[in-house]
This record gives structure tokens, sequence and C-alpha cells, in this order.
């Protein structure tokens, strides 16, 4: 239930994009009792449970990367963060997966950390009471985590090249459409790239690995030879282990839901249709805000994990359709 995937909107096209989509289903059948264990941190009794429970939260941090890796090099960096964003179709996004407030990464890290179920107990009966009643409903175990997508990569380590855990950091083409990206001079929100002479943003753009590559992907755009991920093909066998989801319907219809029609609409469109190559990021922002942006503000910086039940998405669909109808239907790959 905390984790549903039938019925849940995307932020893409399952039919357009049917190889991300089957990863898709994949990571999230895999990883969705991890995703839920984590996310109620309740105490183990044991030190062999604790042991795999650490591994499994492993691999499960691992996935997520590799299906980030999927959406970017599929959509591009400014592209897949505005997908998001705009259709606030997040439940199908694992937003937690935060480091224990008493480990050794949560003592080093800046961001959000998981405390234990024991622990919330003697600190705050009715905190406690509060995450167990609502262990089941969707998006509320990942509501306090990571509040956007940049956030979550920065935290994670995800867009160092020379991450010490390459299971932790984006694929290589990932992070050369990243760079392509937070390097270029068309306009972009302004949380989604931090500063390029310091830190993560640094090393990712002095990184010459990238560079390269970079320099690569923008040729094979330009000249439409650029090839998105693969996915090996859908086996039905693999829809009846235990605890899965149907993947497709008795119709053939996904069970997953494509966005509400005209929405998102593509970030270039979104640029494109102020008819100035030279509008400023502030101005980019006045036309996200006036066709419908729902996100959630924290300190002034629009959250993509918008668990928000009050969200009007209906309204967003209808403002996003009037820009979509103004601007062609193109999809950076």
């Amino acid at each position: 239930m905390a984790y549903m995937w039938v019925e849940i909107q995307l932020w893409y096209d399952p039919a357009e994009y049917p190889e991300l989509h089957v990863e898709h289903w994949r990571f999230w059948m895999n990883g969705r009792l991890i995703f839920w264990k984590w996310g109620l941190h309740a105490p183990l009794t044991s030190n062999a449970a604790l042991t795999q429970r650490r591994k499994r939260k492993m691999a499960a941090v691992a996935a997520r990367v590799v299906f980030i890796s999927m959406n970017i090099a599929t959509f591009g960096y400014n592209n897949f963060l505005h997908r998001l964003e705009y259709s606030g179709n997040t439940l199908l996004m694992w937003w937690r997966g935060l480091p224990g407030k008493t480990s050794a990464a949560g003592s080093a890290s800046a961001g959000p950390t998981s405390g234990d179920l024991g622990g919330m107990c003697r600190r705050s009966k009715f905190e406690y009471k509060t995450r167990i009643h609502s262990a089941l409903t969707p998006g509320r175990l990942d509501k306090n985590a990571y509040k956007n997508m940049t956030s979550l990569l920065v935290l994670l380590g995800a867009l160092n090249p020379a991450c010490k855990k390459p299971e932790n950091r984006l694929s290589d083409l990932a992070l050369a459409r990243v760079r392509l990206d937070v390097t270029s001079q068309r306009p972009a929100r302004k949380h989604w790239k931090g500063n390029l002479k310091a830190g993560v943003w640094k090393a990712l753009v002095e990184d010459t690995r990238i560079r390269d590559l970079q320099a690569t992907v923008e040729a094979q755009l330009r000249d439409s030879t650029y090839e998105i991920p693969r996915a090996t093909a859908f086996d039905p066998k693999e829809a009846t282990k235990s605890g899965y989801d149907p993947f497709k319907k008795a119709d053939g219809s996904y069970t997953a839901l494509a966005p509400d029609e005209g929405l998102p609409v593509d970030y270039d469109d979104v640029v494109a249709a102020q008819g100035d190559d030279d509008a400023t990021s502030e101005t980019v922002d006045e036309i996200i805000d006036m066709t419908g942006d729902q996100s959630q503000v924290v300190e002034g910086i629009p959250s993509g994990n918008n668990n928000d039940e009050s969200s009007g998405s209906s309204s967003t669909a209808s403002l996003l359709r009037k820009v979509n109808e103004k601007t062609p239907k193109t999809e950076s790959k």
C-alpha cells in the first residue's frame, strides 16, 4: 500500500518510453519492500539481521542510482527534473534511503537522516504513533526525506565522477548529460545546479573524462544519432513473483498511468515559448509559475518530492496544456 504501482501516475508516457518503463517497474517491484522497511526503520534483534538489512539498503540505493541514470540519459538532466516537478507525479520515485542518525554516514551528512522506530518511541509517543498509523499511506514515509532530485544527487555523492563507491554515482553517460545542461547558457531553474566553482559541481565540470564524453553526446544530439539506454525485454514470468503487481492489464495497457494529457511540457519547449533566447533564469521561473507549478516550497526552493495531497494537478494540467499548444512536440533525447 505504501509504495503502490497500479493506477499511479508517472512523469512520462510508458507507451512512448517502454524500455525506461520496464526498468522502472523492475526497480519498484524489487525494491518497494526494502523502501518500506527502511522508512519504518523498526529495531532488529540480531547483528545478522542488521547486516542483511544493511546489504539490502545498499542494493536499493545502487538500483535507484541506475534508474535515475537511465532517466537522465533518456530525457536530459533539465528535462528530467522538469518532468518530476511539473507533473507532480512523484509517488513512483523513492525519495528516502537516508543514512541513520547515529551512523557514521549520518554524522557526516549535511542532509536529512533517519531515526529508528525504537528511539522515536522513547522520544515522542505522538511521533511514533503517527509513523505507525501512516506507514501504509502512499508517500507518507518519504515526506521528510530528500526534498528534490538535485539535493538527493548531491547528498548521495552521485554527481561526483570520482566517487569512491562507483555504485553510488550516476553513469558516465548521465553525468555527461548533467554537465551538458549545467554548463549551458540556456535558462534553468536556480535550484537545479550549485556553484560550478566549488564542491561536487566543480569536480563534475572539471572532470576530463566526462567533458570528453559530453562533447560526443552533444555531437550525437546535434545529428540525431544519440541513442537512449536500452533494457532487457519484459518477460511475463517476471510478474508472477510473489508481491509483484502486474506490468500490464488484460487489455494490454500499462498498469501505471501516463501523466495527464499535455503534461508535462518539455522544458526546452517552455524556454522556447518565450521567443527570446537571451531570457534569464528568473524569466523562466516566472513562466513556470504561470503554468501552474504545484511544488512545495522549502526555504524558497521548490520541492520535487511533492506529496501534498491538496495540490491541484488538474488545474496544472489545464494550464500546461495551453503552453503545450503553442510549442512543437519535441523531446530531448
